[in-house]
């Protein structure tokens, strides 16, 4: 759960192919909006990233993704949330270090459907469970 204070929020949603819906991007965002008023979180102030139509095989070329590792680098994000943490990354070798990225500047990561979450006590075996078989 998340705490009432203002955070720097900054969702991810991806979707694949054309095997995938190209609706998946607004689904996953009214997933957010679900998850963060549950959360008393006015979804108006969160900043939406997205790859339309990007494997997620691979971290670079992939615009949304390449904004949030910014962002992140940068110090301009408190929480992540992504609908599962195989958005983020389907390479484990690129989700472990995305998740060091976050780790070293205390950004939370949360996976809505995968209930991962990096604050909680095993949150980073679950998140590297998780990518490892995304």
């Amino acid at each position: 759960m998340m705490s009432t204070a203002p955070h720097r929020i900054v969702t991810y949603a991806r979707f694949s192919s054309d095997r995938q819906n190209p609706r998946s991007c607004e689904d996953q965002n009214a997933s957010f909006d679900r998850y963060l008023a549950m959360q008393g979180v006015d979804s108006r102030h969160v900043v939406r990233l997205h790859d339309d139509g990007m494997t997620g095989r691979v971290a670079s070329g992939r615009d949304g993704f390449e904004a949030l590792r910014r962002l992140v680098a940068e110090g301009g994000v408190d929480v992540v949330l992504v609908e599962d943490v195989g958005r983020l990354s389907r390479d484990y070798v690129d989700a472990a270090q995305f998740f060091g990225e976050c780790s070293d500047r205390n950004v939370r990561i949360i996976g809505i459907a995968d209930g991962v979450d990096s604050a909680a006590p095993q949150g980073m075996m679950s998140y590297g469970l998780r990518a490892l078989f995304a």
